[in-house]
């Protein structure tokens, strides 16, 4: 499905987050499995984006979390999915944000690995780490090394408790980190010397 999101933004020029997912999902029905998704498009200042499942990000301005997106369950630990086998699909049941962006703003985007072993708290202190590909190793450790413990409070320990499911520590799972960093627009072209 990835590629097709591809082919949807960049060859056939979808810009909408939703009509991107909602043309990879219809051109990948062929393909067997299923997938969360967490698509978000960047054009000027604006941000949108759709999500579907356990993926999330959250958008944070001078070390506050303005948004952050929720994730979408069936029940406990069973995400929504798009694909075989589903009666789940982008344009009927994916979440939808948009937000005007500010230069220095941070976009960390990630898998259900990344926000069900890392609190949030967490994430804004690795923002001070420079730059993004170095706050999203950060991110990543950290969440990596808290999937590990048996003793600790992770968000997913503390959902599962909220659902009655007995489990301590973290949660071994994929981990995927994206960072961005808002910057002023450029103009385009060589300036010149006076």
């Amino acid at each position: 499905m990835a590629k097709e999101v591809g082919v949807a933004l960049i060859e056939k020029k979808i810009r909408a987050p939703l009509d991107a997912l909602q043309y990879a999902y219809e051109q990948s029905k062929n393909v067997t499995g299923s997938s969360t998704a967490c698509l978000i498009v960047l054009n000027d200042n604006q941000l949108t984006a759709a999500n579907i499942g356990d993926s999330q990000f959250i958008v944070i301005r001078n070390n506050q979390i303005i948004l952050e997106s929720t994730e979408q369950q069936i029940k406990f630990n069973m995400p929504y999915q798009i694909g075989t086998d589903c009666d789940l699909t982008p344009k009927k049941d994916a979440q939808l944000y948009q937000l005007s962006l500010q230069p220095n703003d941070y976009i960390i985007m990630g898998t259900d690995g990344l926000f069900d072993n890392l609190k949030t708290s967490a994430m804004l202190n690795s923002i001070k780490k420079g730059k993004c590909s170095g706050i999203a190793q950060d991110i990543a450790n950290k969440a990596f090394v808290n999937s590990r413990k048996k003793n600790i409070v992770t968000p997913f320990a503390k959902l599962a408790k909220e659902h009655n499911v007995s489990w301590s520590g973290g949660k071994p799972d994929d981990i995927t980190v994206l960072v961005a960093k808002v910057v002023n627009k450029q103009v385009k072209g060589t300036p010149k010397r006076k």
